[in-house]
């Protein structure tokens, strides 16, 4: 599509696509603007692409179309293109939908996935966690952050996890780990401490839990994955992040110092 006017062009989109825009072409640095559509049919400023200088491509996924504004003096000649893609391709992250029916805080991401994963290094010890103790890193804390787990304030479903520990053989004791999860990041906790829900504060934090399951020796790896999770939650506001706390449901002797453990989880945006 070629644009040799000012003024607004309306281009028609399917709902749940994500596309590759592309422009190019004469025209002066904001003087081009890209609005797209909600659900309710109001156009609404796409911060994700500032259209600066000619050559600009990204990937977007608008609810039901585009429009593209072009002001200031002068002709301008801009060629555009929409092209369907598949989403989030070049690494880009999906854009939530506008908020609309049937309430004012529906968050859309049209099914995008999102993959995180925290690695604790633990203190140099072997002291024996008890049943019902967090494990953490050598800084001393248990609190994990999952970061760009999901968009920022909206709801996810964590549809599968899993637990990678970097030695050769079982703890000694070791049986199947939970792992606490909370909006927010919860009262501190150390490694080796007793995990409890020690706040009002917390309370309010707390979204449930995930029980891991029992590692494997995989030789040189314990391993254990969960598929299937299926949990809905939802992240605070302004916040794209889930914390958690591991938390062994056995009494483990640990048989090296500093070991290494790699929670992962993966999640969709609902």
């Amino acid at each position: 599509m070629i644009i040799t006017t000012n003024g607004n062009t309306d281009i028609s989109t399917g709902p749940g696509r994500a596309y590759v825009f592309t422009i190019a072409g004469t025209f002066s640095a904001g003087t081009v603007t890209l609005l797209w559509k909600d659900q309710a049919g109001n156009y609404v400023a796409f911060d994700k692409c500032a259209l600066t200088a000619a050559g600009k491509r990204e990937v977007i996924s608008p609810f039901n179309g585009i429009r593209i504004t072009v002001s200031g003096a002068g002709t301008p000649s801009l060629y555009t293109d929409l092209v369907p893609c598949v989403a989030g391709e070049n690494g880009a992250l999906p854009i939530p939908g506008v908020a609309g029916s049937p309430s004012a805080d529906v968050v859309s991401v049209q099914g995008f996935g999102f993959s995180s994963g925290v690695v604790i290094a633990r203190p140099a010890n072997t002291t024996t966690y008890a049943i019902g103790d967090a494990v953490g890193d050598a800084n001393g804390s248990a609190i994990l952050e999952f970061q760009n787990i999901g968009p920022s304030g909206g709801q996810i479903y964590i549809t599968s996890g899993h637990l990678r520990i970097d030695i050769a053989a079982i703890p000694s004791g070791m049986t199947s780990l939970r792992l606490y999860l909370y909006d927010s990041a919860p009262d501190a906790l150390a490694d080796n401490a007793p995990w409890v829900i020690s706040s009002t504060g917390d309370r309010g934090k707390f979204k449930g839990y995930i029980d891991l399951g029992t590692p494997v020796d995989l030789g040189a790896t314990c391993f254990v994955q969960i598929d299937q999770i299926n949990k809905q939650v939802g992240l605070a506001t302004g916040s794209t992040s889930l914390f958690g706390i591991l938390v062994t449901n056995g009494a483990i002797v640990p048989a090296n110092n500093s070991e290494v453990y790699t929670v992962r989880l993966r999640s969709v945006g609902i």
